[in-house]
């Protein structure tokens, strides 16, 4: 049992990590840094020059290097850019790549799985001394960036959110309110591997499973999640206790019948001959059937199914469905009598007709409550919208008999009509809550979530998927020549190799294919990269270098450059 006896285990890849780092470097969660470092036991005359001003900023998202197993310790791999000013002006930029072990965990108040950085440890600094600087300089400038690291990034941002470890808690068809809430508990957390971190959860009152009888069940997926078939029951148990799902459903209707009318008439022929008999010939009665219909109502009521988990996405489902059917035969009747004055004789007078009468009668009345006992039904285990896993559409067959002496065409119709309402109105089987959250909190982005992977067996079933983020996508083709500055202050476009380009934030960078396109925008060309496109105020010229400057003579001719 991979899930190890926990109702919900959710295994997140360290593929999913990257891209929440990711997410929050496009973003701009990470914070750029800013400070001043004074070492310790500087004489006052000295403090002026031993004083580093330092910035530092990232470079690209920061990616997990390693997990370990035996910490639930994450070891991050980040690349920056460091800008110390020493001895009083002294500007010095050096590339910085930095690995950062940090401790994960879930919250208790959000239910989110986190990267704790106020507790990180920094592992390790390794400076691009392009400057050739003395030992000395370097480890006084480790200890600088490593201060403020700590103090400017770490403590100020605090923790990396990834995914939903806790997921939302409610259920298709429940009324609102917080005790309708499907309550849950963690369970434990681990690392497989040094790729695997495993979130195990448990329903309502349940507190089994054991750690370590979790298995990898992520294999390449970003995501996975495993339910095992006891928390399926909890899920079902509590959802049926509460929900609006209206367990009784009524059908009716009407039928109308044409071979009925053909019997009825046949058989007030035999009644009309007697009578005509009776009265020696001098009363002649004739009855005709216009139409025949049988009205119908039927009503069922469910009660609470059974399952089973069964291979190939199914479950096995019993329920009992208690049924009350009624049926009501009415026909639309005819009857015109007449006086023959002759009697048997031969007719020489016209028979006159005396009484014509058109009415509709109930012929026939009958009511019958049973129960159908529904064994062996299947259905399909699917993921809906809401990432929850359900099970529906049985799949049932059934054989009814109603021992009412209605015709066939009717008595067939009925029998149709408890059958749609058993297969179709059956309630639905929530099997989990959302197991992958959509929305990811403190972000700009929405997290999208393809399930590749469906496989159930008879004690649990196991979900994969991949994830995307809106708005930061896997690859773009081609990559745009010019970068935009969407900062109020700003507004400039740059060349992509702009000197520039590296100080704007990430999340106010817009890329151009069209040049052209940024300007209808609103905005200006760099100074330095696009300077015959500069734009500060007023209407847009564009700027013509003087080398190039053309001016037209009093009749309109052209002239060489100045």
């Amino acid at each position: 049992m991979k899930t190890g006896g926990f109702d919900l285990v959710v295994e997140v890849h360290e593929k999913m990590i990257d891209k929440a780092l990711a997410d929050a470097f496009y973003t701009s969660s990470f914070p750029e840094v800013k400070g001043t470092y004074v070492p310790e036991d500087i004489p006052a005359e000295l403090r002026d020059i031993a004083t580093v001003d330092y910035e530092f900023k990232l470079k690209e998202p920061p990616y997990v290097d390693a997990l370990r197993n035996d910490t639930g310790v994450v070891r991050i791999l980040v690349s920056g850019e460091i800008f110390l000013t020493i001895l009083g002006g002294i500007r010095i930029e050096l590339d910085a790549n930095i690995c950062l072990e940090a401790a994960i965990g879930v919250d208790p108040q959000t239910g989110m799985l986190v990267i704790d950085l106020v507790g990180a440890r920094i592992d390790e600094i390794a400076l691009n001394d392009k400057y050739g600087l003395p030992r000395e300089t370097l480890d006084k400038m480790n200890n600088a960036i490593s201060i403020a690291l700590r103090s400017g990034f770490l403590d100020q941002y605090k923790r990396i959110e990834i995914t939903s470890a806790i997921p939302p808690l409610e259920l298709p068809y429940m009324p609102p309110g917080q005790e309708n809430r499907l309550p849950v508990s963690f369970g434990a957390l681990k690392v497989i591997g040094s790729k695997i971190i495993v979130v195990a959860l448990n329903f309502v009152n349940f507190r089994g499973g054991t750690v370590g009888q979790i298995a990898n069940f992520a294999d390449d997926y970003d995501l996975a999640a495993g339910v095992s078939e006891s928390g399926m029951h909890r899920v079902f148990d509590f959802w049926w206790d509460r929900t609006t799902w209206n367990k009784s459903f009524e059908k009716s209707g009407t039928i109308e019948i044409d071979a009925a009318a053909t019997v009825i008439n046949a058989l007030f022929d035999i009644k009309d001959f007697i009578i005509n008999a009776l009265s020696l010939g001098f009363v002649e009665i004739t009855t005709e059937v216009l139409d025949a219909s049988v009205d119908y109502g039927v009503s069922a009521t469910f009660e609470k199914p059974g399952f089973d988990l069964r291979d190939n996405n199914n479950i096995r489902a019993n329920c009992m469905v208690h049924v009350k059917a009624w049926a009501e035969l009415w026909a639309t009747i005819r009857t015109t009598t007449e006086i023959d004055v002759t009697g048997p004789l031969p007719d020489i007078i016209p028979d006159q007709e005396v009484d014509c009468i058109t009415a509709t009668y109930q012929l026939l009345s009958v009511e019958l409550p049973f129960d159908v006992d529904i064994e062996n039904a299947s259905a399909t285990v699917y993921v809906d919208d809401k990432k929850r896993l359900m099970a529906k559409d049985f799949d049932v067959d059934l054989e009814l008999t109603l021992p009412w002496n209605l015709p066939t065409q009717a008595l067939n119709g009925i029998i149709d009509v408890i059958e749609d309402i058993i297969k179709h109105y059956a309630p639905p089987v929530p099997l989990s809550p959302s197991i992958f959250t959509v929305p990811v909190p403190g972000t700009m982005m929405t997290l999208l979530s393809e399930i590749r992977e469906v496989v159930t067996n008879d004690v649990e079933a196991i979900v994969g998927a991949d994830v995307t983020f809106n708005g930061l996508p896997v690859q773009i083709v081609p990559v745009p020549k010019f970068i935009a500055d969407r900062r109020p202050r700003k507004r400039e476009v740059h060349r992509e190799e702009c000197e520039l380009v590296d100080d704007i934030p990430e999340r106010f960078k817009t890329g151009y294919f069209c040049l052209y396109d940024a300007f209808e925008k609103g905005f200006s060309g760099c100074k330095i990269c696009l300077p015959e496109y500069e734009r500060r105020r007023g209407p847009f010229r564009l700027k013509i270098p003087p080398s190039l400057r053309m001016e037209r003579v009093r009749r309109g001719a052209i002239v060489g450059p100045r």
